[in-house]
């Protein structure tokens, strides 16, 4: 990946983990830790995110 692409892919927006994020009151960061751990499966992601905030 060339450093321009690298760019332009950092500047949009995570639908995924911004949804994960306002879910389940975390932050931006940890919703992508979370998903590139679990994967996409949303019962995983949920359960990952509530035991995060439970931490």
């Amino acid at each position: 990946m060339s450093d321009k692409a690298a760019a332009v892919e950092a500047n949009v927006p995570n639908m995924e983990a911004e949804e994960l994020a306002a879910k389940h009151n975390i932050s931006v960061d940890e919703a992508k830790a979370i998903i590139d751990e679990q994967g996409h499966d949303r019962g995983a992601k949920d359960f990952a995110a509530q035991e995060k905030k439970d931490e």
